[in-house]
C-alpha cells in the first residue's frame, strides 16, 4: 500500500513539473516571434517610404530643356524630374583631332567617340607620306584617303633641283618641291656668256653664279689685264 501510493506521487509530481516547463518555453519563445515581426513590419514601412517617393518620368511629365533629352527608359523608376533628361552631344566640345557633326547632336552623349568624327590628323601616314594639309581637319579614317606622298619622293630634275628644306612638305608638283637649277637661267650668249655644265644641276637664278665668261664677254667689257689683249682667233 505505501509502494503504490508513492508511485501515485511521484506520477503526479512529474506531469506538473513537464506542464511547467512546457509554459516556460512557450513564454521564453514569444520574444523572439514578436522581435520578427517588429523587423517584417519595419521592412514593409521603409519599403512603403521609398517606394512612395519613386515615380517615372511618364507619370512626372517631365519637358526637358534644350539641348537636353529624355532617358531611354522613360518608364523606369526616378526619385525626381532631373533623372529624366540627359545631355546631348550638341553640349559636348570636340577635342583634338576630332570633328562635330550636327547628325549627332541628338546623340545622348558625354564622348568624342559618341559626338565626334575622327579626323585625318589622327590617322598614321605610311613611311614617306604625310598628312593632306586641306584633309586635316576633316573626318577620315584611311590613310588612303587622308595621305599622300613627300617632296621627299618626288624627282626634281631638269630646270628644277631638290629643295632640302621641303622634304617634309606634302606635295607632288616642281614648283612646291623643288628650286630653279642653273638649267632654267640663260646665259646670254651675244655677251660672251655660257652655261657652266658643272653647275648645270645646282640649285640657282643668276647668271653670274650659273654661267661662265667667254673670251667674247672679256672682250665686249674690256676685262683683259693692262697690257694684254684678246686673241683674235677667240675674240668671236
Amino acid at each position: 500500500m505505501t509502494l503504490k501510493l508513492t508511485a501515485t506521487a511521484v506520477l503526479a509530481f512529474t506531469t506538473a513539473f513537464l506542464g511547467a516547463q512546457a509554459w516556460k518555453s512557450k513564454e521564453a519563445s514569444t520574444p523572439v516571434v514578436t522581435a520578427l515581426a517588429q523587423r517584417k513590419e519595419h521592412s514593409a514601412a521603409t519599403a512603403t517610404a521609398i517606394g512612395a517617393n519613386l515615380t517615372n518620368c511618364v507619370d512626372l511629365g517631365t519637358t526637358c530643356g534644350v539641348n537636353y533629352t529624355h532617358t531611354s527608359s522613360l518608364k523606369r523608376m526616378v526619385r525626381s524630374a532631373s533623372e529624366c533628361c540627359d545631355a546631348t552631344c550638341a553640349l559636348w566640345t570636340c577635342g583634338k583631332g576630332w570633328k562635330g557633326s550636327v547628325a549627332y547632336h541628338d546623340n545622348v552623349g558625354k564622348s568624342n567617340e559618341k559626338c565626334c568624327d575622327r579626323t585625318c590628323s589622327l590617322v598614321t601616314c605610311p613611311s614617306g607620306q604625310g598628312t593632306i594639309p586641306s584633309l586635316a581637319n576633316e573626318p577620315g579614317l584611311e590613310a588612303s584617303f587622308c595621305c599622300a606622298n613627300l617632296c621627299s619622293q618626288h624627282p626634281c630634275y631638269g630646270s628644277w633641283a631638290t629643295d632640302p628644306s621641303k622634304a617634309q612638305v606634302v606635295n607632288n608638283t616642281n614648283e612646291a618641291c623643288c628650286q630653279p637649277s642653273c638649267q632654267s637661267v640663260t646665259c646670254d650668249a651675244q655677251q660672251g656668256l655660257v652655261l657652266d655644265v658643272s653647275k648645270a644641276d645646282s640649285a640657282g637664278t643668276t647668271s653670274n653664279f650659273c654661267c661662265l665668261k667667254t673670251c667674247k664677254y672679256m672682250s665686249l667689257n674690256s676685262e683683259c689685264p693692262t697690257g694684254f689683249g684678246i686673241k683674235p682667233s677667240v675674240a668671236a
